[in-house]
């Protein structure tokens, strides 16, 4: 029988990123990648902030500034068919990089008349 976990344990602190932009070339045809185009990245970084909050520390925590540059100068590099593979990599660049439990990626661009967004959404630890 599994013990249920009190809400403490449950808990989870994040590092949340909002509405970062970032240009990159996504498409499924070399017409599509020629020009960059404006992403929209939401992140929810899963981490301990405890330590961090009571030192008042930078260093005993995720520097969000260094996430910034890191997925803006990924993204500016690459070439993706996919919305999909661009929010995989964002993931597995801050999980490689970063000591941190799990991150959510939301990921929107404006690519048709009519439309505000098309988006996607991964989780991964």
């Amino acid at each position: 029988m599994k013990v249920k976990k009190n809400i403490k344990e449950r808990a989870q602190d994040h590092i949340l990123i909002e509405e970062l932009e970032c240009a990159c070339r996504v498409g499924d045809s070399p017409e599509e990648q020629a020009f960059p185009q404006v992403l929209k990245l939401t992140l929810q970084i899963a981490s301990s902030l405890q330590k961090a909050g009571k030192a008042d520390d930078i260093n005993a925590t995720v520097n969000y500034a260094k996430v910034i540059d890191q997925i803006k100068k990924r993204l500016v590099q690459k070439k993706y068919c996919l919305i999909e593979g661009v929010a995989e990599d964002v993931a597995q660049l801050v999980l490689k990089n970063f000591r941190i439990d799990g991150i959510l990626v939301r990921l929107f661009e404006k690519n048709m008349p009519g439309l505000e967004a098309v988006g996607v959404s991964i989780w991964r630890k």
